[in-house]
């Protein structure tokens, strides 16, 4: 009978072992199909920037500190001489974290830190007719952008309450580099900007 006891108590101990290899085993691969969805995704460029801190004084740099906090803690420092800096490591539709610190005679002043999530150009939605160009990025949210859209040496600025643009007067059957400009702003003097360049043709006339 005790001998029949143990037996028990081993095979149930076999199978929490079991059990939790299994558990381990999926989140392993989770963790695999996290890692190629990341790999997958494009990159993006970004260019933060901010005023001189503290109040308004000149460091004698900027640490900025960037990354992710989900599905991967990762973490990215740089040293900046100036007061902006442009990120070409990022990758669209994940949530980033921002952390700038001023540094002057080696000692850390003062820090600003936000965070956000980047988009691509899968969020955008273009119509074309033969005259016009109509760029939509509602799916981008409402109210977050200062946005600015160029082509040529026109640009026009578009409140943070509106989220689509209408370009007339164009030629038929013509090709165009437009450039939309999506700044966000997290504290004063400090700014997060993403641009697009999106080629667009035109239709003709029959």
């Amino acid at each position: 009978m005790e001998q029949n006891k143990r037996s028990t108590k081993l095979d149930g101990a076999i199978y929490i072992c079991i059990f939790l290899n299994i558990l381990r085993s999926a989140f392993q691969v989770t963790d695999c199909l996290n890692c190629q969805l990341a790999t997958n995704r494009s990159a993006l460029t970004a260019l933060v920037e901010w005023n001189h801190f503290p109040d308004g004084k000149h460091a004698d740099s900027y640490l900025i500190t960037y990354g992710t906090l989900s599905p991967h803690f990762s973490s990215t420092v740089r040293s900046v001489q100036g007061s902006s800096v442009s990120l070409d490591d990022l990758q669209e539709d994940i949530s980033y974290y921002f952390i700038i610190k001023s540094v002057t005679s080696g000692k850390i002043q003062d820090s600003k830190s936000f965070t956000t999530c980047l988009y691509g150009e899968a969020g955008f939605k273009t119509t074309i007719s033969t005259t016009t160009a109509s760029f939509d990025w509602s799916e981008f949210g409402f109210g977050r952008f200062i946005t600015t859209i160029s082509l040529n040496f026109t640009s026009y600025h578009i409140p943070a309450t509106t989220n689509n643009y209408v370009w007339n007067e164009l030629k038929p059957g013509t090709l165009y580099n437009f450039s939309l400009e999506f700044k966000q702003t997290h504290h004063i003097g400090l700014t997060f900007t993403q641009v697009f360049n999106i080629i667009i043709e035109t239709g003709t006339i029959n």
